[in-house]
């Protein structure tokens, strides 16, 4: 499960820079691109429930949750009481699949759940939360049940440690949504656990064995106690108002509260970034993140569009580890347009006009597209 501190420090900044000018430009000038209409977010609409259509995968749940959250702030209601529920239907399928399947798709679907309500009291979308908030009371205790099930089977004291502190990760998560009643529960068991694995501890033969395990059981309950008071910190209701709050930084915005810079591909909301690969990741979490992260910058991931030529001024080319290339795409007239003009390396910046109409090509060799973050609203390019 994924720490609370990161995903709430992340998310403070990703929202940060969709809440708020992305850099000091954007406070003297608006972009002169007209509003654009309701119609292109009814098309990723269409496309996001295309998609979610008769699957229990949540995948398309952050579009669904990101297109929601998008008209609601643009008055069109009717379109997102469509995206809310598109994505209660989803997440009502998804859930009840987990706890079918159970075992590590449980667990996934309920870390995912978390992550999704999170997004939905930013946002502020109270159907999208009252469904995540039925899903998680019903994912919680089969996922807990399986936890108390691994440790009290394991005949390995490091697989019980181990166990214990996946547990621990579980109540830090109910305490991150405020379902204490349930973070109380799971505390319970824990405690009664970490009783037994220090009795057994204190009774291994070797001292040096004996003297590994008890200081084994000591950071266990060091690293929970320390995961709970964050979660219990950062909870949802915290982390909306520290988010409200920030909506009136300006120079501050392209900086995390540690000072470090934010990504430069996340700055402003009307660039577009595609995402290849030599070979498309096989793991859903690497697209998890790439969702997480384009809704929280202000735009909407999409994986059957490409990003809008119209307006093209120039494109920037980016590298990244695990044999990854990023396009992004700058428009005219837009905050982003001077940053990038002046921070993109003179080899990877071409101008718009040498872009095909079909999009850029990925320079590495059999690099291919995998996922599409785009500028919420505007018109993308179909495949």
């Amino acid at each position: 499960m994924s720490s609370p501190r990161f995903f709430v420090w992340y998310l403070a900044v990703a929202f940060g820079v969709a809440m708020a000018p992305a850099f000091p430009a954007m406070a003297q000038r608006a972009p002169e691109r007209a509003e654009p209409s309701g119609g292109d977010l009814t098309q990723a609409f269409e496309s996001a429930q295309a998609s979610a259509k008769g699957s229990d995968s949540l995948d398309a749940a952050y579009e669904l949750l990101g297109i929601a959250g998008s008209s609601q702030q643009r008055n069109a209601k009717a379109l997102s009481d469509k995206a809310s529920a598109a994505f209660v239907d989803l997440v009502q399928r998804s859930s009840a699949a987990a706890l079918r399947k159970g075992g590590t798709t449980a667990r996934d679907t309920l870390d995912q759940l978390v992550d999704l309500r999170f997004f939905a009291r930013s946002q502020e979308l109270t159907t999208a939360m009252n469904a995540l908030d039925t899903a998680l009371r019903s994912l919680f205790p089969a996922v807990a049940q399986a936890l108390e099930q691994r440790i009290d089977t394991a005949t390995e004291f490091d697989d019980q440690i181990e166990s214990l502190n996946d547990y621990a990760s579980l109540q830090a998560s109910a305490a991150q949504v405020l379902m204490n009643d349930i973070a109380t529960r799971i505390g319970s068991a824990i405690d009664t656990r970490l009783v037994k694995l220090e009795t057994a501890a204190n009774q291994a033969t070797d001292e040096m064995e004996r003297g590994r395990r008890v200081n084994a059981v000591a950071e266990s309950k060091r690293a929970r106690d320390g995961q709970v008071a964050d979660a219990t910190a950062n909870n949802v209701d915290a982390v909306a108002s520290q988010l409200k709050a920030s909506g009136n930084r300006t120079e501050e915005s392209t900086r995390a509260p540690t000072g470090e810079e934010v990504r430069a591909d996340l700055i402003g909301e009307s660039s577009c970034i595609e995402t290849g690969y030599h070979s498309k990741p096989s793991d859903p979490q690497v697209q998890r993140t790439h969702d997480r992260e384009c809704i929280n910058s202000g735009r909407v991931p999409t994986t059957t569009n490409r990003c809008p030529m119209k307006d093209l001024s120039l494109t920037c080319f980016e590298k990244f580890a695990n044999n990854g290339e990023k396009i992004i795409y700058i428009y005219h007239n837009t905050p982003e347009e001077d940053y990038f003009r002046s921070k993109c390396g003179k080899e990877d910046l071409i101008p718009g006009d040498r872009i095909p109409a079909s999009g850029a090509t990925f320079r590495g060799k059999d690099t291919t597209l995998a996922f599409v973050c785009a500028p919420s609203g505007h018109e993308v390019t179909r495949d």
